[in-house]
């Protein structure tokens, strides 16, 4: 049966993921310039745009294979993985939603 009543759209980092991800990417890769941006950006002076364009001009050069380890370090959480399986058992559709970041 599908449920065309729910649709479940879903954030990645700290939802999926044990933790999130953005961070700890930049935390690992980035000058620790980022923080001060993230700072401008909790406390309303930038928008999320300008945040991330600004972030990632922060990182230092990454090789394939430090992106590589990084990824297959993310943890999902396991209670993610009990509550895919069931949505997907019952046919409800299931977006992702994330920045989107890609090599």
């Amino acid at each position: 049966m599908h449920h065309k009543e729910y649709e479940i759209f879903c954030d990645f980092d700290g939802t999926i993921t044990k933790t999130d991800t953005l961070n700890d990417f930049l935390h690992k890769f980035a000058s620790v310039q980022w923080m001060d941006i993230e700072k401008e950006w909790t406390s309303g002076k930038i928008g999320s745009k300008a945040c991330l364009t600004r972030q990632i001009g922060c990182l230092k050069q990454i090789s394939y294979e430090q992106l590589d380890s990084f990824f297959d370090s993310v943890e999902i959480d396991e209670k993610f993985i009990d509550f895919y399986y069931y949505i997907k058992a019952k046919k409800i559709p299931f977006t992702v939603v994330s920045d989107g970041f890609d090599y």
